[in-house]
């Protein structure tokens, strides 16, 4: 679980930083990210489905909290 929890985290904060260098956008927690790499067309359905899991099973990241 803690593998998994840490890997969340590194994945939220290298989103952050593509979205801030490349989309001028600043995202204060992975929710935003998510929504705006979705705008942005960086991620497609297949992702969104294993976000919408992920937050039923792990509702409150440590990056939120």
């Amino acid at each position: 679980m803690l593998r998994f929890q840490r890997s969340v985290e590194i994945f939220w904060k290298l989103l952050k930083d593509y979205l801030c260098a490349n989309e001028g956008f600043v995202c204060e927690s992975l929710k935003a990210c998510i929504k705006m790499a979705f705008k942005v067309r960086l991620v497609d359905e297949v992702f969104r489905r294993v976000v919408e899991r992920v937050e039923l099973d792990f509702p409150e990241s440590p990056a939120e909290k």
